[in-house]
C-alpha cells in the first residue's frame, strides 16, 4: 500500500493516552480493509453491530442522549471500558439490523415497540493490533419510546448512564466510539434538519432533497463545523452526506442521495480535478479550510441551480411528449380539453401541468385537471393550488378536486394519468404516494385510451442497491407507515369512536409500488426514456457512490 493511500485510508482513533499504542489501532473503510487483510492473514475477523439507544433531546435544537454501558470484567475484550450496546453478527442473523435487535434484546430486554430504528451509519473496519482483531462495525441508532423505559442489564455490563455526543470525551471508551457516534448522531442543528426530513409528510422528494442540500451547506460553517483541517472537513462532509442520503428518509432516498452525492462529486472535481484519489488527497492537504468551505459552498449552490433547471427541462419534455401523443390530438380534433389525473404533492408534476397549460393556450387548447385529494394529508388540494399559482394569468386551466374514492370515474374521463415518483428502480417500478397504483392500474380497464405517464428528474432513479441501506427490510415490514391519528383526524366524531374499538386497527401507509407493466411512458429532463435508460442511470449512481465513499 502506497504512503498516499495509507494517509487516505488510515486514521488513528484510539483515545488511550499511551502514544505507543495509538499506532496499533487504525480505522479503515471496509473496501480498504480488504487490501490490508491480504497482508496480515492472522488477524481475527469479527463483524459486529454497535447500537445507540437514544432518548429525545431535552430541549429543541438539543442533542440526542444515548445509553452508555460500562463493560464488566466477564467480557472477553475492553473490560471496564464504556461502550454502546454491541455484539457479534451471528451466522443465523438475517441481517445486521436483525443482529442489532437481537443484541439489544439480550443485553437490555428491550424490543419493538419500546425501541424503533432511527438511522444507520456507514459500516467501517477498525484494526486493533493489541488484540489481533479486525472489527467491522455496523452502527445503528434506535429511538426509545420513552426516556423512562426500563433498561435491564446483564452480566456483560455493570452500569449505564445517558450521555450526549459532546460528553463522550469524559469517558474511557472502547476504540473508535467517537467516530462511530459521528456516523449516526451528527448533533445540534443538523439533528433538527434530519428530524424535519423524517417527519415532513407533505413535501415531495424534490423539496426534501433541497432541504438536504441546505443542511449540507450549513454544516460546512462554524459553529456547526469544528473540523481542524480540510482533510477532516472533507471526511465529515461525506459522512453527513451519507447520513442524509441513507437514513433521513429512506422512502425518498434517491432524490436526496442524488442531490448530496452530486454535490460531493462537484466538490471533488473542483478541488482535485478528474484525477485519482492520491491527487485529491494532495490537493486537500494543500488547501486551507476556508478555501475548502468556499469551494464546497459554491458546488452545493451549483447543484441547487442545476436541479431547478432540470425541473424546467422536465416540464418542457413532458409538454412535448403529451402534445405529440394520440390522446392530445384526439382531444384537439374533438374540440375538448385534454384531461389529466394527478394526485399528491409533487413539484415536478405541478411544473409539468402548468407548462402544458401555457403551451396549449397558444393553440386555444383547454386543459382539465382532475385532482385526487390524497388523504390523509390532502396533498392533492395543495398541488391544485400550486398548479393554479404556476399558471397564473398566462393560461386557463380547469381544476376539479375529487375524493380518492372517485379514482375510477376520474381515470375513465382522462387522457393521461400523470404520476410523480419518489423512487424509480432501474427495472422501471415506481414508488409514489398511496393511490398511485389504483390510478395506474385502472387506466387500462376503465380508461378510453388513457395513458400512464411517470414524470421525474433522473435524481429519482435508484442506484443499484440504492434507496437507503435496509430498505428491503423496511419494505418487507410494509414500508413507511405513519400515525393512525392523521387518518382519524378527518373523521366525524361517531366514526372516531369506531377507530378506538378493540380489534380495530387504523392503517396509514404512505407509499406503494406501481409495477412497470402499468406505465406507458417515463419522462425525465432528458426526454422520454426506456427501461434501458433507467438501468444506465442506476448503474452510474452506484459507481459514483463507490468512488465517493470507498475510503471511509
Amino acid at each position: 500500500m502506497s504512503l498516499s493511500l495509507r494517509r487516505a485510508f488510515t486514521h488513528s482513533f484510539n483515545r488511550n493516552p499511551n502514544p505507543s499504542l495509538n499506532v496499533r489501532r487504525t480505522l479503515h473503510s471496509s473496501r480498504a480493509m480488504a487490501d490490508v487483510k491480504k497482508s496480515t492473514p492472522k488477524m481475527r475477523q469479527r463483524d459486529i453491530v454497535s447500537s445507540f439507544l437514544c432518548a429525545p433531546p431535552e430541549e429543541e435544537g438539543g442533542q440526542y442522549r444515548f445509553v452508555l454501558f460500562k463493560r464488566s470484567q466477564e467480557v472477553s475484550s475492553y473490560r471496564g471500558k464504556w461502550a454502546v450496546c454491541s455484539g457479534t453478527i451471528e451466522p443465523t442473523d438475517a441481517s445486521p439490523l436483525a443482529a442489532a435487535l437481537r443484541e439489544i434484546s439480550e443485553e437490555t430486554q428491550l424490543a419493538p415497540p419500546s425501541i424503533s430504528l432511527l438511522r444507520r451509519g456507514r459500516p467501517f473496519t477498525l484494526r486493533d493490533e493489541t488484540i489481533s482483531t479486525d472489527w467491522t462495525i455496523h452502527p445503528f441508532a434506535f429511538l426509545l419510546a420513552s426516556p423512562d423505559v426500563p433498561i435491564t442489564i446483564e452480566h456483560e455490563h455493570t452500569e449505564y448512564t445517558f450521555v450526549t455526543p459532546s460528553q463522550l470525551s469524559e469517558y474511557d471508551t472502547v476504540p473508535a466510539l467517537a467516530d462511530t457516534t459521528l456516523r449516526v448522531l451528527p448533533g445540534g442543528e443538523i439533528e433538527d434538519a434530519l428530524r424535519t426530513l423524517r417527519t415532513d409528510h407533505t413535501s415531495g422528494a424534490t423539496a426534501l432533497a433541497t432541504l438536504a442540500l441546505l443542511t449540507l451547506r450549513r454544516a460546512l460553517l462554524p459553529p456547526h463545523s469544528t473540523a481542524p483541517t480540510t482533510v477532516a472537513q472533507w471526511r465529515a462532509t461525506r459522512l453527513l452526506a451519507w447520513t442524509l442520503a441513507k437514513s433521513a428518509r429512506p422512502a425518498m432516498a434517491p432524490a436526496i442521495e442524488a442531490a448530496v452525492f452530486g454535490a460531493l462529486e462537484r466538490i471533488s472535481l473542483s478541488i482535485g480535478g478528474p484525477g485519482n484519489k492520491e491527487d485529491l488527497q494532495l490537493a486537500l492537504e494543500a488547501l486551507p479550510i476556508g478555501g475548502f468551505r468556499e469551494v464546497a459552498t459554491k458546488a452545493i449552490e451549483d447543484v441547487m441551480d442545476a436541479r431547478e433547471e432540470a425541473v424546467v427541462n422536465l416540464a418542457s419534455k413532458f409538454t412535448a411528449c403529451v402534445q405529440h401523443s394520440a390522446g392530445y390530438q384526439a382531444a384537439f380534433t374533438g374540440e375538448r380539453p385534454v384531461t389529466l389525473v394527478i394526485l399528491s404533492a409533487s413539484a415536478s408534476v405541478a411544473a409539468c401541468v402548468a407548462e402544458l397549460a401555457r403551451a396549449s393556450a397558444v393553440t386555444k387548447m383547454g386543459v382539465r385537471v382532475l385532482v385526487l385529494e390524497s388523504r390523509p394529508g390532502f396533498e392533492g388540494v395543495e398541488i391544485a393550488r400550486a398548479v393554479l399559482d404556476l399558471v397564473g394569468s398566462d393560461a386557463e386551466v380547469e381544476v376539479q378536486i375529487l375524493t380518492d374514492a372517485g379514482v375510477g370515474w376520474a381515470v375513465g374521463e382522462a387522457d393521461f394519468v400523470v404520476l410523480g415518483a419518489d423512487r424509480v428502480t432501474g427495472e422501471g417500478d415506481v414508488s409514489n404516494k398511496t393511490g398511485s397504483l389504483a390510478a395506474a392500474g385502472l387506466a387500462g380497464v376503465v380508461g378510453n385510451g388513457c395513458k400512464v405517464v411517470v414524470v421525474c428528474c433522473e435524481e429519482k432513479i435508484m442506484g443499484d442497491g440504492g434507496g437507503g441501506e435496509g430498505l428491503a427490510e423496511a419494505e418487507a415490514e410494509g414500508g413507511e407507515e405513519n400515525e393512525a391519528s392523521e387518518v382519524i383526524a378527518a373523521w366525524p366524531a361517531r366514526a372516531k369512536e369506531v377507530g378506538e374499538l378493540e380489534g380495530v386497527k387504523v392503517r396509514n401507509p404512505y407509499f406503494e409500488w406501481v409495477p412497470r407493466r402499468f406505465v406507458d411512458v417515463y419522462v425525465t429532463e432528458k426526454g422520454e426514456v426506456g427501461v434501458d435508460g433507467l438501468e444506465k442511470v442506476a448503474w452510474e449512481r452506484a459507481k459514483l457512490e463507490e468512488r465517493l465513499f470507498e475510503d471511509i
